[in-house]
């Protein structure tokens, strides 16, 4: 249970890092043009 718990934390953590690249990736390309 408490593995399942720390791979779930994990995975989320992984998720909020991808959607903060990708949200600044996209506001470079928009303030770049």
């Amino acid at each position: 249970m408490g593995q399942y718990f720390v791979r779930i934390r994990l995975v989320t953590k992984l998720w909020q890092i991808m959607t903060v690249i990708f949200y600044m990736k996209l506001f470079l390309k928009c303030y770049i043009i």
